[in-house]
């Protein structure tokens, strides 16, 4: 690399940003000879799918600092007062009913503060907000889409309204599969905008007769329905799916794994479904040949679950500090544990950020890979075999002499597989998974169900990190609890201090308990939102010494602080009137916790 090509980009206020949001200067030298062959811009060539030197939060402060405007965090979004926000929009006759470029945050009289992730969009302010004078904030685009999904989207709405359309398109009409797409794309838009893992096409138990069937979410591990398919449109619902994933003879034989492939038109239509989601789709027909039968589910990924940064995440910041501390050390096991959609896979990714792909080689077996990393190695199993069965055992060994450094394994089913990455810990390698556990002490109990030598496991492991992800409170029909129940189970945890009033307090402010009720805006759910609750086993010399005498589970799992437990960390954000208290409860174990309680 010349002097000539790196002195005038290097000297740029971008490159001395990107350089503040902690971009090195080596990965920038290493951006601008990419540059000087291909003509790309230095932000396309570091994101996550090219070099992933930028995540979209690190672009975002930097386009702060160069436009002089101030940064919102995605940990901000908990500051929106949106029932205010829409009450002033309505006012004044502004609807947002579409994803816009600029997004109101707060509100104060005539005045709005606005979001947007490209800085030359605020010219555009006075257009969409005629009567209101501004200021404005840079966010992450990524941001910008949760903000509009949690607080402005009516994708429910839209859903149901395409529905009642579809109701009057008679199937002999030529608009008639024109539409029949676009309600199916509409709920799965509805879906990725409420944060749901999984969208099911369900019949009813007489569909084959004409029972018709219901579109079902999964949100943060609890089923809702959104909406009964008469039969006749269940009937034509099954058969589009069917024959747009190209397995109408397939699926009479055998149940179908498959992906929903996008259109051309639905890349014009829906681009901020098709460019940010995939969909890993399973179809199976409940009666032979009986169309009407079908179950249709489909997993939502969301591509840019893999541009979290450490920072964004819901950590306090000793946990925080203690896991930058875990991406630093040469070798030894770090494990992440939750049901599914629990964000694991963010949450490994995020950790994995923290690592120079450039002086430390990241290799990875995934099943399927759902992030593409330019620098990364990334090797996917054969679909033929099993999940983690013997198809990523044999990558693993073969991965294993390509000299990786950093290795992260999709997750761990099979004990030749748990003892191939106990082996790596141990031999110069950093190896992070995932098990699928109920809490952190219970994959010890796991590990040691696979036959493992705990004594090699306790000195190799440096955590095991289990967590959750609830819902979060509708901003605009949440009502205060002061029930005795919510209030007595936070003192009891010590998350509030009761006083002889009744009062509480939480860290110094009153305690803001609220409940869930339902309304137009959150589908009558009473949630909009999710964020994670999590539980770190840090690897202390007691907790060592536990796992090498074999001790029980629930020994293990004192050595977390009780506040700091999965339920500790849920009731701090019950307190805080972000959740309801029932939705803390729904977390396994929490009767048995909330009466055994941590160290």
């Amino acid at each position: 690399m010349t002097t000539d090509l790196t002195m005038p980009a290097a000297s740029t206020p971008l490159v001395q940003a990107l350089v503040d949001a902690g971009v090195t200067r080596a990965q920038i030298e290493i951006t601008l000879q990419r540059r000087a062959l291909t003509h790309e811009s230095l932000t396309d060539i570091m994101r996550p799918g090219q070099y992933g030197f930028l995540t979209p939060e690190k672009l975002a402060r930097a386009q702060a600092s160069t436009a002089a405007l101030d940064y919102f965090a995605p940990s901000a979004i908990e500051s929106i007062d949106a029932a205010s926000i829409s009450q002033s929009l309505r006012a004044a006759a502004i609807l947002i009913d579409r994803q816009e470029t600029l997004l109101p945050v707060a509100v104060r009289g005539q005045r709005l503060t606005l979001a947007c992730a490209d800085p030359q969009h605020v010219f555009r302010a006075t257009a969409l907000y005629p009567g209101y004078t501004f200021e404005f904030v840079i966010c992450s685009e990524r941001t910008l889409q949760s903000i509009y999904r949690r607080f402005y989207s009516r994708s429910g709405q839209q859903a149901l309204q395409q529905y009642e359309l579809l109701q009057k398109t008679a199937p002999s009409d030529p608009d008639a599969e024109t539409a029949l797409r676009e309600f199916i794309m509409r709920v799965i838009r509805h879906g990725c905008y409420i944060g749901a893992s999984d969208i099911a096409f369900a019949p009813m138990a007489d569909a084959a007769a004409g029972g018709g069937g219901v579109v079902r979410y999964k949100i943060g591990g609890v089923g809702t329905i959104m909406t009964y398919l008469q039969g006749d449109i269940w009937t034509r619902v099954c058969t589009f799916l069917i024959n747009t994933a190209g397995v109408t003879e397939q699926i009479k034989t055998a149940p179908v794994d498959t992906r929903f492939a996008w259109t051309d038109n639905d890349h014009r239509q829906h681009p901020d479904i098709t460019k940010r989601y995939g969909l890993r789709v399973v179809m199976a027909l409940r009666s032979k040949n009986a169309i009407a039968s079908m179950l249709c589910v489909m997993r939502i990924l969301d591509q840019q679950a893999d541009a979290a940064e450490l920072d964004t995440l819901d950590f306090d910041d000793d946990t925080r500090e203690y896991l930058r501390t875990v991406t630093s050390r040469a070798t030894g096991l770090f494990l992440v544990t939750g049901p599914t959609g629990s964000g694991k896979t963010t949450t490994l990714y995020a950790l994995l950020q923290e690592i120079d792909p450039v002086t430390r080689w990241i290799d990875s077996i995934e099943n399927p890979i759902e992030y593409q990393r330019g620098l990364w190695m990334q090797m996917q199993t054969d679909a033929a075999a099993a999940a983690e069965g013997d198809g990523a055992h044999a990558l693993l060994k073969a991965l294993l002499r390509a000299a990786p450094d950093v290795l992260l394994f999709g997750e761990i089913r099979k004990q030749d597989s748990a003892t191939e990455l106990v082996d790596a810990a141990n031999t110069g390698h950093l190896v992070f998974s995932t098990f699928h556990t109920n809490n952190a002490a219970l994959a010890i109990s796991r590990m040691r169900g696979f036959g493992l030598d705990m004594t090699a496991v306790a000195s190799l492991l440096h955590g095991i990190q289990a967590q959750r992800l609830v819902r979060l409170l509708c901003t605009h029909c949440a009502v205060p609890d002061d029930s005795a129940k919510t209030l007595d189970s936070l003192a009891r945890w010590g998350i509030i201090e009761r006083h002889e009033d009744g009062s509480g307090t939480y860290l110094g402010q009153a305690c803001k308990t609220r409940r869930a009720v339902g309304c137009a805006e959150c589908a009558y759910t009473g949630f909009k939102g999710r964020k994670m609750v999590y539980e770190l086993l840090k690897m202390t010399p007691k907790v060592r010494e536990l796992i090498e005498s074999n001790a029980a589970p629930a020994q293990i799992a004192a050595c977390i602080p009780r506040d700091q437990t999965l339920v500790g960390n849920g009731l701090r954000l019950v307190a805080r009137g972000l959740t309801d208290f029932r939705e803390i409860e729904r977390l396994d174990g929490v009767m048995d916790a909330d009466t055994e309680g941590g160290a």
